[in-house]
């Protein structure tokens, strides 16, 4: 094959959707890095992140390989032979891996943001001196500009010339919102520093797919979204004349997708963000949500109260950082630097080397909002049902409580018990020799028990059949005999 691009972070969102860009040319082989402990692991957890996308699925036998690695570790993580023979063959990197929490201790975001990038860097130019490298594509964010004002343009970093703001706190001494900004204008500083052939893209707050809505987590824009559709937001605290810097996860990829390979945007930077002039203001994007609650979801939403105290909500945030907790507050202290922007993106390179933008917002925001409903503003995780049951027995954002019917009485048991039951069921499935695949059937009452064993099933990789309670013998039997079920579970009232 002519190309072999290494993405990075092929199982995040983006990088699923570019490498959805690259499949169509077959001139092009995909090594696909996952932070994984080894190939099947990494497989694992590439099929599951590509579930949707079939096309994606079948490419992992011929144009598709990954490669278990890790971006903060030295050689990514991966054998010294390895190594060498990657870095002996490979013509492009497209580096999308990213801390994205936004107030997380900076060291820890430099961590994958700017070591990371390093890392690649490093590989990279081990790369050119073999002769073979083209292009390192990183993926950087619009928000590199963080409280520069006026016109951004994409070609220049900024900063390197400003005078510092005393008023600034410590870690926000560039004049950042936030700790992920600072780290992610590093690793680009880094890579433009580099003497690398390379190309930096800067989205904007990225929205799913403009036809179907797709996503993976629904943050920045979407939080707003939600509190307003659930009722819980009616003021909103920014001018309604604000634009919201909206951008589809489908303009990005194909941008990113096409520009890697064109020539002249080597050295160059690109805004992907829509146009000033094709940006929504908050009121217009809220009127619209509040036309389509009215008629796909028959609910009434009262017209948003907007009230400019964004600069406010940033000083609140600045200071309280460290002691913030979960909840409304705690969301609009996030959202606040996108509530006051200042400045407008320059698209000059992307419109001179890229194809004129014909997105229009009115038209994607249907699907976009009937996707989240549909999903429920859920972060679409790679685990299945049951390994998502076990995460969310330790959640302490939202603990769930469960209890059993005990002789009409309610007995409360803790999710740390439930968890080291689902553990223990698991163990002695194994040791009764439940295999993946194999067909366990269990009848009983509803309860944490029947809970237990279901995701202790699901865990083994088997398949659960489940039976009334109230069947008659004769229908349980032929259950048990189509399904070709190896246990059967019974259980019987809690005492």
């Amino acid at each position: 094959m002519e190309n072999k691009v290494l993405i990075t972070g092929a199982n995040g969102f983006l990088g699923t959707q570019i490498t959805r860009q690259l499949i169509s040319n077959p001139e092009i082989e995909i090594i696909a890095l996952v932070r994984a402990e080894n190939n099947d692991h990494a497989l694992k957890r590439l099929k599951r992140a590509w579930w949707d996308w079939p096309e994606l699925i079948e490419t992992l036998q011929t144009q598709v390989k990954v490669l278990p690695g890790d971006v903060t570790h030295e050689n990514i993580n991966i054998s010294t032979n390895d190594y060498h023979s990657l870095a002996s063959s490979l013509t492009h990197i497209i580096h999308t891996v990213a801390d994205l929490r936004l107030h997380a201790p900076l060291e820890e975001l430099r961590l994958t943001n700017l070591q990371g990038t390093c890392n690649l860097i490093k590989l990279a130019q081990q790369a050119v001196k073999n002769g073979q490298f083209k292009r390192f594509s990183h993926v950087s964010t619009a928000y590199v500009a963080g409280k520069r004002q006026g016109i951004i343009l994409e070609d220049e970093l900024g900063y390197e010339n400003d005078e510092i703001n005393s008023e600034d706190s410590h870690s926000n001494r560039w004049g950042f919102w936030s700790n992920y900004e600072e780290s992610k204008y590093e690793s680009e500083k880094a890579v433009r520093e580099s003497d690398l052939p390379y190309s930096i893209f800067r989205p904007g707050m990225v929205v799913g797919d403009s036809q179907t809505g797709k996503i993976k987590t629904f943050n920045t824009v979407y939080a707003l979204l939600k509190l307003y559709l659930n009722g819980k937001l009616r003021v909103i605290p920014t001018s309604s004349s604000l634009t919201l810097n909206m951008i589809p996860v489908d303009y990005v990829a194909e941008a990113i997708s096409s520009l890697t390979f064109n020539p002249q945007a080597q050295g160059k930077a690109f805004h992907l963000t829509a146009p000033q002039n094709s940006l929504p203001t908050i009121k217009e994007l809220l009127e619209e949500v509040r036309i389509w609650a009215l008629e796909e979801l028959n609910i009434k939403l009262p017209k948003p109260i907007f009230i400019q105290v964004a600069p406010l909500i940033q000083k609140i945030s600045t200071q309280s950082s460290g002691t913030r907790k979960p909840g409304i507050l705690n969301i609009l202290f996030t959202l606040a630097p996108y509530l006051d922007e200042k400045h407008e993106f320059s698209r000059e390179n992307v419109e001179n080397l890229f194809k004129p933008y014909s997105l229009k917002w009115e038209e994607y925001i249907s699907p976009l909002l009937e996707y989240a409903v549909y999903h429920g503003f859920f972060h679409r995780s790679e685990r299945t049902v049951h390994e998502q049951v076990l995460f969310r027995l330790k959640s302490r954002s939202f603990p769930v409580k469960y209890y059993d019917l005990i002789d009409g009485h309610l007995q409360e048991k803790s999710a740390v018990q439930l968890g080291k039951d689902v553990y223990k069921a698991h163990q002695s499935l194994k040791k009764l020799g439940v295999q993946p695949g194999d067909r366990v059937a269990l009848v009983g009452l509803n309860s944490t028990r029947y809970l237990t064993l279901e995701v202790a099933i699901g865990l083994s990789g088997a398949v659960s059949v489940p039976l009334y309670y109230t069947s008659p013998p004769q229908e349980i039997k032929n259950v048990l005999k189509a399904s070709g079920a190896k246990i059967l579970f019974i259980g019987t009232p809690i005492s």
